[in-house]
């Protein structure tokens, strides 16, 4: 598989992506671009996360229209 981008859903999965301490939370690596292996990552919350906290909808909206954001400027 060769990805354009990787949206990380959730702190598990950043935690494991970009070799975080599993203490880093992900409001504090959201809404950035990070590298893996040359591919971006953008970070975002996990779905059932947004179940809990509806409020942090408009801020996964803004990490998707990042991650489509690098994908046009690919094309």
């Amino acid at each position: 598989i060769q990805p354009d981008v990787i949206v990380a859903l959730g702190k598990s999965a950043a935690v494991y992506l970009l070799n975080l301490d599993s203490s880093t939370a992900v409001s504090s690596v959201r809404g950035k671009i990070h590298q893996r292996d040359n591919v971006p990552v953008v970070v975002t919350y996990h779905p059932a996360y947004l179940l809990r906290e509806p409020v942090q909808k408009k801020n996964v909206w803004n990490d998707l229209c990042l991650a489509r954001s690098i994908m046009h400027e690919l094309q």
